[in-house]
């Protein structure tokens, strides 16, 4: 293997992909944002580094960014696409994506004593996967797959790229046609250049295909139309002239093939975390997973009051999403420090299988110089536990020698970031904040679980949710009109769920006034549910409990934060809600720690009278009798501030 051909061949194709990159983009770009695609989307996409990049060089097209920038670019906003257009295997473009970054990383500036044959041939099958999904010339990945079996194979010169048609069984050897053991029933793809095919949605334009473009599920078929040529996928043509090919398969086997394609893809109408972990069936605690699956982004505030089970929660939520994703691996749970102390969420999450380390200072320096090195979170780190303590603005910018989060050529991904306690970062001009706002907009899911947003003011719900979906909440004025509908929304709900006096007449009311506000008038008064809803709530039927669970259940779906945020109240659960029983548990003190309590006891009580002359010390010494006798080393710090400031 020349090394010096095999680095510059592989900086062609470096370039190749960036190009492919650019015209996949470009169109997509456009369709999301068609007069500001530039300033609203591919920027706030870039990193800190490319940014300033662009505004020194004064770059303003995509023609301007290098592979790492457009596909950083394509990675952020690959999710926002399935908006516009339907990928049939979205996970194995993001993972592409992902894959190219390596490749890049690889090639960009190796020793040769870095370029192996194994480097070498997984990079190039990496390369020629990545031109395959995203509309490459077929020409370019030909002529990258005989470089690749040249590289396999040397003395291979001229090797197959494109495999033959078998010999038609009169021109076999007899041998040859013997009867073939049983096979897998595979119908062929019957979809070839020159082939006449027929659009499903309109029969009647019929046309041959005269193009083809990528491999698989993500195959484009270029086919002539009237004067034109449309780009069209498999699920949307059919042969002209055949009638429908046929497989007969026993009952057994047709059993298999449905459970295969429920596996294989996914739906939102059923869990596939049933049984996934160590826990009881409780029905409301797979709600918060069933709305992250139906929403339009894998984001979601968990609100529940206390004690439902909100850490259990979190857990059936990334047992589904590994259910649903086989290259979902990495995990980041944000939680305050006295959690990481008591290895509370470490110990949860053994419930569900997982094994997760607690991050201290001195590891997640080390983390962020392995990032810097190699370019990627280390492997051992990809299911971690960060305290807030941590979470400094130094952390993001770095201090002296020691890099940041920002420096990092790439940013951190993690597959999902989970943030207890989410109150901690309702401030968005702390360290807490700014880095968690890092790590979720470089997330593809993220969960927050707070008690508490509905008793923050409407500054810091504004902070919470601008976090989890700034492509929906984007600024203070669109959280105004989108919350101004919502507190009707709420009275109508709660006369539906306590059946007041006129409950039926006084919610229509509420209703009423919700529709006529700003965003009612967009979103509320035309939509299908609130008319229905209406109508129930007007008409004189009687109403069932099964009839307005519905109704509040529809009610609820039609506040503005609804597929951002779920709630679940202790009267909503009834027998369900989760009973916390705290024991007591008596533990006796060694011979030391006995003698050490008393001395304590002894130094203060002198100290006290010395102070206070006659007053009772039994009150003055109960703090620290309670913290001595809770844990006796936990006090050192309290003796240690009391020193300090003189107090004994």
């Amino acid at each position: 293997m020349n090394i010096a051909e095999v680095v510059a061949k592989m900086n062609v194709y470096l370039l190749n992909a960036a190009d492919v990159c650019r015209k996949w983009l470009e169109p997509r770009l456009k369709s999301l944002e068609p007069n500001d695609w530039w300033s609203m989307i591919v920027l706030p996409s870039l990193s800190e580094l490319q940014q300033q990049k662009v505004n020194e060089r004064g770059i303003s097209t995509l023609q301007g960014l290098d592979l790492q920038a457009v596909l950083t670019v394509a990675r952020k906003n690959i999710y926002s696409f399935r908006n516009i257009e339907f990928y049939t295997d979205y996970y194995g473009m993001k993972d592409s994506i992902r894959a190219m970054f390596e490749v890049r990383n690889d090639w960009a500036h190796p020793t040769p004593e870095e370029v192996t044959l194994t480097m070498t041939k997984t990079d190039l099958s990496r390369y020629i996967d990545f031109m395959e999904r995203f509309g490459g010339d077929r020409v370019e990945i030909n002529e990258a797959k005989e470089f690749r079996a040249s590289v396999e194979m040397p003395n291979y010169g001229n090797p197959i790229r494109i495999q033959e048609p078998s010999p038609c069984p009169a021109d076999r050897p007899a041998a040859a046609v013997a009867k073939p053991a049983p096979a897998a029933k595979v119908l062929a793809n019957p979809f070839e250049l020159g082939v006449i095919v027929k659009k499903k949605s309109d029969p009647s334009q019929i046309g041959p295909i005269v193009g083809i473009q990528g491999s698989g599920e993500n195959t484009e078929y270029q086919v002539w139309i009237g004067n034109s040529r449309e780009t069209l996928y498999a699920d949307q043509i059919l042969l002209a002239d055949a009638s429908p090919e046929r497989c007969n398969v026993t009952i057994d086997e047709l059993k298999i093939l449905l459970t295969a394609q429920q596996l294989c893809s996914p739906t939102n109408d059923q869990l596939y975390s049933l049984n996934a972990a160590r826990v009881d069936f409780v029905p409301y605690q797979f709600r918060p997973a069933l709305k992250m699956i139906h929403a339009e982004r894998p984001r979601i505030l968990v609100a529940d009051s206390v004690g439902v089970g909100k850490t259990i929660e979190a857990g059936l939520i990334l047992r589904e999403l590994q259910a649903r994703n086989d290259d979902f691996e990495s995990v980041l749970i944000i939680c305050p420090k006295p959690l990481v102390a008591e290895h509370k969420w470490r110990s949860e999450m053994k419930r569900f299988d997982e094994n997760f380390t607690e991050l201290d200072g001195a590891l997640l320096r080390e983390a962020i110089n392995e990032c810097d090195k190699d370019g990627e979170w280390p492997v051992a780190l990809r299911k971690t536990i960060l305290p807030y303590s941590l979470m400094t603005k130094e952390l993001l910018t770095g201090k002296g020698r020691q890099k940041g989060l920002l420096d990092l050529e790439e940013p951190v991904h993690f597959d999902l970031v989970i943030i207890d306690e989410a109150h901690h970062i309702r401030h968005s001009n702390t360290g807490a904040y700014r880095v968690a706002r890092y790590f979720t907009d470089n997330a593809d899911a993220v969960v927050m679980l707070t008690a508490t947003p509905v008793q923050t003011d409407d500054d810091d719900l504004y902070t919470l949710l601008n976090t989890l979906r700034p492509d929906v909440i984007l600024d203070k004025k669109t959280f105004k009109e989108m919350q101004e509908p919502n507190a009707e929304i709420n009275a109508a709900a709660r006369l539906i769920r306590h059946q007041a006096e006129n409950w039926r007449s006084e919610a229509a009311e509420h209703l009423a006034c919700a529709a006529q506000t700003s965003w009612g008038h967009s979103v509320i008064e035309d939509n299908p549910t609130y008319k229905n809803v209406m109508a129930t709530l007007k008409s004189a039927q009687p109403i069932d409990r099964a009839t307005r669970v519905g109704l509040l259940q529809d009610v609820e779906g039609l506040h503005s934060f609804a597929d951002m945020i779920n709630r679940t109240r202790r009267q909503d659960i009834q027998n369900d809600f989760c009973v916390r029983r705290p024991q007591s548990v008596s533990v006796h003190f060694t011979p030391e720690q006995k003698e050490l309590y008393e001395a304590l006891m002894d130094f203060e009580s002198h100290a006290l009278s010395y102070l206070h002359n006659n007053v009772p010390l039994e009150f003055m010494m109960s703090t620290l009798m309670r913290q001595a006798s809770s844990c006796i080393f936990g006090d050192i710090l309290g003796c240690q501030g009391r020193i300090a400031t003189d107090s004994i």
